[in-house]
């Protein structure tokens, strides 16, 4: 019967009793149903730790594929970007070739690189910049390379045309540093030394020992081996009738006015004269009477 008690005792080896223990009917039945739900309990509990495990581990898996792709892609990108580099010193380059053949055009004035080194940030800030679309953005930069290339040989094609019109003239076309020295000063407004004020600077500054050896950077005649108040000693030579090239604040000549020159003869010797704070050179490019930006006849 349900409602029935029973008293279960557990003797001793001496038959005497050890314990003593009532129970009813319920228990017979409660008992073996706690133990049937927790063996289920277990069972489920196993098969999803199993499952747990295996979920766990290929998510490990998938997350060590994902940075193996990411840092594939990543040296992509940055090989990528080494090519970018190489390609805008290229058209660097040869714009200023197109510059000195006069076959240049606006694009070409605007890109070369006028002596300031090109930042490498973009690089260094790439995975932050592209991100999730790291795939696109590449296939879009290797797109625009081809384009460039490609554009680029068109008008490599037009500097050797130009340059088998011109290849007389070639050696009276600056081309070479003038002297062996540090960048100071850049083409264009500044603010004068000696003033403070806002003034044109027609040329650059090469901030050199005295007595450097200053060279003419291409065929010419000397016409001009004069002193003055503000240039100090000061050559000019004459390489065509359009182009002139002007070498200020010698301390010394090596050639006299009225002789003929050739490219990376020693002309003078860098000084301190005229109005000048410091010992240097003043170098400048003159095209049909004005002044243009040294560096762009510079290919050193």
């Amino acid at each position: 019967m349900p409602g029935t008690k029973y008293r279960l005792t557990v003797f001793n080896h001496r038959g005497k009793p050890a314990l003593s223990v009532q129970v009813s009917t319920w228990t017979f039945l409660v008992v073996p149903l706690i133990l049937a739900v927790l063996a289920a309990g277990d069972a489920f509990l196993f098969k999803y730790y199993r499952l747990y495990r295996q979920a766990e581990t290929t998510e490990l898996l998938l997350q060590h594929q994902r940075l193996d792709q990411g840092e594939d892609l990543m040296r992509q990108a940055f090989q990528v970007g080494s090519i970018e580099g190489s390609l805008r010193h290229i058209m660097d380059f040869n714009a200023k070739l197109r510059i000195m053949l006069e076959i240049a055009d606006g694009d070409d004035r605007a890109s070369t690189l006028a002596g300031a080194p090109r930042s490498t940030r973009g690089l260094r800030m790439l995975p932050a910049l592209y991100g999730k679309n790291l795939m696109r953005n590449l296939w879009t930069r290797l797109g625009d390379l081809d384009e460039t290339m490609e554009a680029e040989e068109i008008r490599q094609q037009n500097i050797a045309h130009a340059v088998a019109q011109q290849l007389e003239t070639l050696g009276t076309i600056p081309v070479i540093m003038p002297t062996q020295g540090r960048f100071s000063s850049p083409f264009g407004w500044r603010f004068d030394p000696f003033t403070g004020k806002k003034r044109f600077h027609k040329g650059i500054d090469l901030t050199a020992r005295v007595g450097t050896p200053v060279r003419t950077t291409a065929n010419g005649i000397v016409t001009e081996a004069t002193r003055s108040p503000s240039y100090g000693n000061v050559l000019v030579v004459t390489h065509s009738d359009k182009i002139k090239t002007r070498y200020a604040h010698l301390s010394g000549f090596a050639v006299k006015e009225g002789q003929r020159v050739l490219r990376g003869q020693v002309i003078g010797y860098v000084g301190n004269t005229g109005r000048s704070k410091a010992p240097h050179l003043h170098y400048e490019v003159q095209v049909s009477g004005a002044p243009v930006n040294p560096f762009n006849y510079i290919l050193q």
